[in-house]
This record gives structure tokens, sequence and C-alpha cells, in this order.
């Protein structure tokens, strides 16, 4: 069994016997793969690969997950945009579950958080987790648990980053109201607070 690779751009084609057997990441596997050499029968090379690929992804993944956290729709894109066999990726996932490295939920949390903190509203917050592949539904449920007191962020944004709006001019009022709810808020919370002051 002759086995030889070709780099193509960001890939490497891996040949056997003139015929292309499969085309790996340069990212994972490198531009000149170590190709086994005494290997007796394709089913022994596919054996070889799916372990291999196993061990390069998952060292991949722990990489990424070394940079920034990942939610797992993410880390399985992006284990896939590098070829890795779908069934690798879903062990490589597991493992990285298991050891306590991806946490879909502490995600989630923590970025909910992060926007809070930026004064960012309800449906703004929900917008943005359904952009990174949250469900409505999960999205929707870890944003209700944050946002208790609406009322009270409204309140600090119109004290502090909309007080130059007068609250008492229509057009001005507008304007706020416009506004907060680019932030995310919800209409009825806007007016409560704005009858409230």
């Amino acid at each position: 069994m002759d086995l030889s690779s070709e780099l193509h751009g960001r890939l490497v084609k891996i040949f056997v016997d003139g015929e292309l057997f499969k085309e790996v990441s340069v990212t994972l596997f490198g531009k000149r793969p170590s190709l086994p050499k005494h290997l007796e029968d394709i089913d022994s090379l596919n054996v070889f690969f799916a372990e291999e690929e196993f061990q390069r992804g998952r060292s991949y993944a722990l990489k990424c997950l070394g940079n920034r956290n990942y939610l797992t729709s993410q880390l399985e894109e992006a284990l896939l945009n590098k070829l890795v066999d779908p069934k690798n990726a879903e062990r490589i996932l597991s493992d990285c579950k298991r050891y306590g490295y991806l946490d879909d939920d502490a995600y989630i949390e923590g970025y909910i958080r992060q926007c809070i903190a930026r004064h960012d509203g309800p449906q703004k917050i929900i917008t943005k987790l359904r952009g990174k592949g949250v469900s409505y539904t999960l999205a929707s449920e870890k944003v209700a648990a944050f946002t208790d007191d609406q009322g009270e962020q409204i309140r600090h944004l119109l004290k502090t980053r909309y007080s130059r709006y007068n609250l008492d001019d229509y057009k001005e009022k507008q304007k706020a109201i416009t506004a907060l709810q680019r932030k995310g808020f919800p209409l009825d919370e806007i007016f409560d607070c704005l009858g409230n002051q």
C-alpha cells in the first residue's frame, strides 16, 4: 500500500495507491502529515486516521477553549470546519464536557451578566444569544432569571446616559423611548418608568 500526500491550500490530500483517500486540515495535521509505513490494508488505515484525528482534534479543541469560552454548537462548528469526522467531533465534545472545559449554562450565564453590565435589556440579550445558536426558550429562561428589576436599569439609564433628554418635551421623550427600545427593554416597562417620573 503506497501512501502519499499533497498540499492544496489549507488542505492536505492523502492518496492511497494514487487514489484520493482523505482530505485533512493543515491546522490539525500540518503541511506534511506523518503517514504510517507498515499498515496492511485500508481498514487499519481508517482506524489509524480515526484515532489520529481524534487526538489532534481534541488538542485543537482544548487550544480553542484555552483562548476563550465556547458554546457546544460553536466548538462543534469549529471542529467540523477543520474536517473532523462528526463522530470524532462528538467524542471530543463529550470529553470536553466530562472534564468541565465546556459548559453551556456557565457560558450563557456569564454572557448575560456581561450584557447586563453594559445595560442591555432582555430582548437585546435574547437576540444576541440567538445569534450565537442558543434556542429561544433556553435564552428566555436564562435571561428571565437575571433580569428581575428592569425598571431599575431603565431608571439608571434615564439618570445617566439619557439624562440629556428633556422628558417633558414630546420629541425628546420619543428619542429616549426609542433609545431604550434599542437597548432591548420592553415598551411597557419603559412607559411604567417614564410614568413614575
